[in-house]
């Protein structure tokens, strides 16, 4: 299925009530140790970019899966690719 993702916003936005299970989930799913929320992204190495898969969204009942090559950026004040974050913040 192709799908085009669009909120209107340059990020995908996770409601505020599911933001620290979301989070978490990421964390744990792709066991991603150097996390961190920075200037209101979720942050990471990006040395363990590469752990991270596609991530999936569910819409009026079905599943959307994004791959983390559309939602991934350098967040590193430098762009030195020290710090990434996913393009997804809390709504």
């Amino acid at each position: 299925m192709l799908a085009v993702f669009d909120t209107g916003t340059s990020f995908s936005m996770i409601p505020k009530t599911y933001w620290d299970a979301y989070t978490k989930l990421i964390i744990s799913s792709f066991d991603l140790k150097d996390t961190q929320i920075q200037n209101g992204f979720f942050a990471f190495s990006c040395t363990e970019r590469s752990k991270i898969g596609k991530l999936s969204f569910m819409f009026d009942s079905k599943w959307v899966e994004m791959d983390p090559i559309d939602l991934i950026f350098d967040a590193s004040e430098a762009q030195d690719s020290s710090t990434c974050a996913l393009a997804i913040v809390q709504n």
